[in-house]
């Protein structure tokens, strides 16, 4: 199932230019659909995952070429059905650095920040579950009444 952005993007957390400025900037990682002359882009599951997720990992301060590589493997994993860990953190600066876990309590925050620049206690956190969970919801089937 594909949908336009007008559909979408809202929920997605990011602009129709946000998504030009990425795509004549880098390569996204998940396949779009051809577009025909005067026809809007349609976006599956997997676009509109990826889209929303690079948009959160920029927001917090990842750089946009490190947000396509960290929104990858959670969108590979959404796609495939396997289960995507709730949160994903990170030490600021340092984005090798990534922790995930379903329970944000079980992160060892002091792991982090002995590996963050200068010891700084900076992080970033995306809560990756939720963003997955709102983006299902976009692509679920619709409930017909009786």
């Amino acid at each position: 199932m594909l949908k336009k952005f007008s559909d979408i993007g809202p929920t997605l957390g990011v602009t129709s230019g946000d998504v030009s400025n990425w795509r004549s900037r880098v390569e996204l990682r998940t396949a779009f659909t051809p577009t025909v002359a005067g026809s809007a882009q349609r976006y599956s599951f997997a676009n509109a995952l990826e889209l929303a997720l690079i948009g959160a990992f920029i927001r917090v301060g990842v750089p946009l070429q490190v947000a396509v590589a960290m929104a990858d493997g959670h969108v590979q994993s959404a796609v495939a059905g396997r289960k995507v860990c709730e949160w994903a953190a990170t030490a600021a600066g340092n984005y090798a650095s990534g922790r995930m876990a379903d329970d944000i309590h079980k992160i060892d925050w002091d792991a982090l920040q002995a590996i963050s620049p200068n010891d700084v206690p900076a992080f970033f956190v995306v809560r990756v579950g939720e963003i997955v969970r709102r983006v299902h919801g976009l692509f679920a089937p619709e409930k017909v009444e009786a």
